[in-house]
C-alpha cells in the first residue's frame, strides 16, 4: 500500500506507511530522531551525512525541524 507522504517542514515529511508515521527526511525512510541521535554520537554534520549517504542540507533540515518541535513543546508547557 503506497499512501501519500505530506511535507510538514522543509525537507521533512510524514506518511502513514513510512516508519510508522514518524517524521523522515524527504524521499527517504530516515527518521529525524535518527539524525539527531547520530549527530550526538558522531559529532559533526559532515560525519552524519556521510554515515547516512545524504547531504549536509538534509541533516540541517532535520535539526531545524527537531528544534522547532522542541520550541512548540516548550511553548505548550508554558501556556
Amino acid at each position: 500500500m503506497n499512501l501519500i507522504r505530506q511535507e510538514i517542514a522543509p525537507g521533512i515529511e510524514v506518511g502513514p506507511d513510512v516508519v510508522s508515521g514518524a517524521p523522515v527526511l524527504k524521499s527517504t525512510r530516515i527518521p529525524v530522531w535518527a539524525i539527531v541521535r547520530a549527530l550526538a554520537d558522531l559529532g559533526s554534520v559532515q560525519e552524519v551525512a556521510q554515515a547516512y549517504a545524504i547531504n549536509s542540507k538534509q541533516v540541517e533540515q532535520a535539526l531545524y525541524y527537531a528544534a522547532d518541535l522542541l520550541e512548540e513543546i516548550r511553548i505548550g508547557v508554558l501556556a
